[in-house]
Order: structure tokens, then sequence, then C-alpha cells
């Protein structure tokens, strides 16, 4: 991995991006929900053991990321924060908003939820396309060289969109935050063809396109880079401190515990 620490570091030393213009907005929130419970999910396939009605009734703060409009449990739940970060939802903008962002967006108006973007997508001009909530992060990476979880600081771990958001509500002081969604279990998915390029199949909670998705230049080493990859998404949650539940009692991410038998689980 030294290669990809040197160009982590060289990105960040490159990055003329406006950091500061969100500090102030999100500091305000810092140990702003200690009495509160928020629940943060991700969209792998333990998302399925959710029961939404029993969740609706304690009524926790709900973090939520990318496509989870998609999941079954989308329309029951009181969604408060929907987090994005994957370029791909901000192709287009600001002149027009693509296909795969409106329907976030429909969603986290009909929940009148707050959006959580990364810093660089400031001049996009989301607010002024829809008059929501946002609240930013500061999304450059120093995985190898930082510990930092908090989202004022360049983040210390890999860039999955679901530690992003993790490290937010971290940030708010919740007295309790419960998980579910985090398999990191998509390896378990992985192919590969007669041409040896890697292929990745769904491995979420939603139904997924039947077609498989090549990540061969993502991970040029073919699965030795895909397993490196892997162990930090496992390594790098030994950075997030706090009172975290994992609600899948089997799991694969292993870094908190479990309560397998929560009334928020079925």
């Amino acid at each position: 991995m030294t290669i990809f620490n040197l160009r982590e570091l060289n990105s960040y030393l490159a990055d003329r991006s406006d950091t500061k213009f969100f500090k102030s907005a999100t500091r305000a929130l810092h140990n702003s929900k200690a009495t509160s419970q928020a629940l943060v999910l991700g969209n792998g396939p333990s998302l399925a053991k959710l029961n939404a009605k029993m969740v609706t009734e304690e009524n926790p703060d709900i973090w939520v990321v990318n496509d989870f409009y998609k999941v079954k449990q989308a329309a029951e739940l009181n969604v408060t924060h929907y987090v994005l970060s994957d370029g791909a939802y901000f192709v287009g903008l600001p002149n027009e908003i693509n296909p795969k962002l409106q329907p976030v967006l429909d969603y986290v108006k009909s929940k009148n939820a707050t959006l959580i973007l990364p810093h660089w997508a400031k001049d996009l001009q989301i607010s002024q396309i829809c008059p929501i909530e946002i609240f930013y992060y500061d999304d450059r990476g120093l995985s190898a060289w930082s510990k930092n979880t908090t989202p004022v600081k360049p983040r210390g771990y890999l860039g999955l969109t679901l530690y992003k958001g993790l490290g937010f509500a971290l940030y708010l002081g919740y007295k309790k935050i419960f998980i579910l969604g985090m398999d990191n279990s998509e390896f378990l998915n992985y192919s590969s063809d007669e041409g040896n390029r890697l292929l990745l199949h769904g491995n979420h909670a939603y139904k997924d396109s039947s077609v498989a998705y090549d990540i061969s230049k993502e991970y040029l080493d073919g699965m030795a880079s895909a397993f490196s990859s892997l162990s930090h998404n496992f390594g790098d949650l030994l950075k997030f401190k706090g009172p975290i539940v994992n609600l899948d009692g089997r799991s694969l991410t292993t870094r908190f515990p479990k309560e397998a038998n929560h009334p928020w689980v079925s």
C-alpha cells in the first residue's frame, strides 16, 4: 500500500478546494445530540433484518446513505439524515439533476431530512435546486496518515460513504449509535472471467442489477489489491471510538459489540 499512501498524500497536498466555508455550521452541531439515540444504516444484506415498525415507535435519528430509498423499509422509516459522497450522484450539476440523484432528493424532501454532503459539492448549488437543509464534511482523505473521524478535518479512513455518516453521527455526540447494514461482505460476490476481469455482483438489501460490475480498474493487481483494500475497510473501523452497537449478530464487522436480540431487528 506504499504507492497508495503516497498518492493519497500527494492528492491531499495538491487539493485547493475550499474546506473552510462549512466548518462553523458543522462545528455548531458538535455534541448537540447527547440525549438522543441514532440508527446508522448501510445498504448491506443484513438490513433485511430491520423491523421498521419497532424503530418508528422509538423514533431515533436515522442516518442512511447512497441508494437507501430503494430498500423496502424506506417508506416507513422517519429518516433524519441522508449522506452522499459518490461523484456519480452529482454528474450534470449545477445545470441539471441526473437520474441517480433525483430520487434521492425526492426522498429527502418527503422525509424533511437533512442532506449531508462532501465539501467539494458546495459549488453544485444543490441548495438552490432543492430547498432542503444541508451540512457538509471535509472529504479529503488521509487514511494512512491520520486517525481523525470527525467531519471537520481530513478523514483518517477509506472513503466509504457509510463510514462518513458514522463519523458525522459520532461527532454529534449521541448517547448510543446502533448500526446495521455494515456488512463489508461484497467480496463474497466477487468473480472473474476468462479475461481475468474482476467482477462484482450485487450485494445490497435492495434488488441489484443482474449485470456484474467490472471493478478491474479499481484494483489493478486484481484480488491482491482488492483484499488489501478490504483489510482497510475493517482495520479503519478501529479509529471509530464511541457508544456504537452492531445489531447484526452475524456481521463480519467485529469492531463493535453486538446486540442481535434488539427489538429493532427480527
